[in-house]
């Protein structure tokens, strides 16, 4: 997971975590680590699961829209595009549509855009496109 982060936020590829430090929790007491809401349902009776205790706590369902400033979530685009805006500070600044953070420069929200999401604007394809035409004809024209 670590590994996912690293590549997905810092742009690395194949992070080498052999270098990070070897950090261990601190041992603690086991009653001092579950938390008062587990030892409470653990009194009632209720910490097991129907199905015993060595079957796997029930998956979360991941939400597809989620806000990278505050954590709101949601599974619908459109509640999603009417919550980010919230957070834009002024209109002098670039907001990602995908995940609400502002940037300074549109070219460094479309980079954001490509490494994050794997998105790439429509005008940089056509630009790119446009580029590589002209290089074509310039080599065939030498």
């Amino acid at each position: 997971m670590l590994e996912n982060h690293i590549s997905l936020m810092h742009g690395i590829k194949n992070p080498d975590l052999s270098q990070m430090a070897k950090a261990k929790a601190p041992e603690r007491d086991t009653a001092e680590a579950k938390s008062p809401k587990r030892m409470a349902m653990d009194e009632l009776g209720q910490g097991e699961t129907a199905a015993g205790s060595d079957a796997p706590p029930a998956k979360k369902l991941k939400a597809h829209w989620k806000c990278a400033k505050c954590g709101f979530a949601t599974d619908i685009s459109t509640e999603f595009q009417e919550h980010i805006p919230r957070h834009k500070t002024d209109s002098s600044t670039y907001q990602c549509l995908f995940c609400g953070l502002c940037y300074t420069s549109h070219i460094s929200l479309n980079r954001h855009l490509f490494i994050v999401h794997k998105v790439k604007e429509e005008e940089e394809e056509e630009e790119e496109e446009e580029e590589e035409g002209e290089e074509e004809q310039e080599e065939e024209e030498e």
